[in-house]
């Protein structure tokens, strides 16, 4: 597919991944040999991570369908958690307080946790004009941080996906991704592997993405080709 992909972690220090090209470093070239999950006394499944290019990891999720088939595989779900901007929007709508104020007071806060809301509120100076008027919102701020990590939903997990038998989707809870592309378990990570699935994890790297980008960039603009993949690698500029 022309996707950048790495092993990460203890994946990336098996011969076994090098052999199998999971991994494309040589372990034992840089004295890095860790095969942990070849002893006989490992109950657990292996857990490789595999890093690809975040601007395309989608396409690895489509390829994987389309190679399983749609009936086999899910995406894991987690739970997400309210946070300062939707802990606000959803307890100013409760209070009664008119959408477009809860759209700007919500929008006025950065991305911060919302037990940090009444902190946020007396230090940041983009903060002053809207701390100014806080009194007038009574109780908003005091319930809004209430629900710091409260669960509001089930998101699509970054980076896992089921593996299983064709029966997968008739017997785990499933229901579509926010976008509608996938199934998705309503289970986290820790639920799934309790439960015996295979997991793969497929974490989008925005570093991969950059380096993908570069290489092309340099092909393009200099006509040399860079594998970024091969230590003694040499540039050839082509015809």
């Amino acid at each position: 597919m022309g996707i950048r992909v790495a092993a990460r972690g203890s994946g990336a220090g098996s011969m076994v991944n090098h052999s199998l090209f999971v991994a494309s470093a040589n372990p034992l070239e840089h004295s890095l040999l860790f095969e942990r999950f070849l002893s006989e006394r490992r109950a657990s499944l292996p857990d490789i991570d595999i890093d690809v290019e975040s601007a395309r990891r989608l396409e690895v999720y489509d390829r994987i369908i389309e190679r399983f088939g749609k009936e086999r595989v899910a995406v894991t779900g987690m739970p997400e958690t309210y946070r300062a901007r939707h802990a606000l929007r959803d307890t100013g709508l409760a209070l009664g307080v008119a959408p477009q104020v809860v759209d700007r007071i919500a929008k006025s806060f950065p991305h911060l946790p919302a037990c940090d809301i009444r902190g946020a509120l007396a230090e940041l100076p983009e903060l002053k004009p809207l701390a100014a008027e806080a009194a007038s919102y009574g109780p908003l701020w005091e319930l809004a941080e209430g629900l710091d990590r409260l669960p509001r939903g089930i998101a699509m997990h970054p980076c896992g996906v089921i593996l299983s038998n064709s029966t997968l989707l008739d017997r785990l809870p499933v229901q579509p991704t926010p976008g509608g592309q996938y199934p998705m378990v309503q289970a986290d990570k820790e639920d799934v592997e309790d439960l015996g699935l295979l997991k793969l994890d497929v974490l989008g790297v925005r570093m991969q993405s950059a380096m993908a980008h570069a290489v092309a960039e340099i092909r393009r603009t200099d006509g040399r080709q860079i594998d970024l993949d091969v230590p003694s690698t040499t540039s050839s500029r082509s015809n």
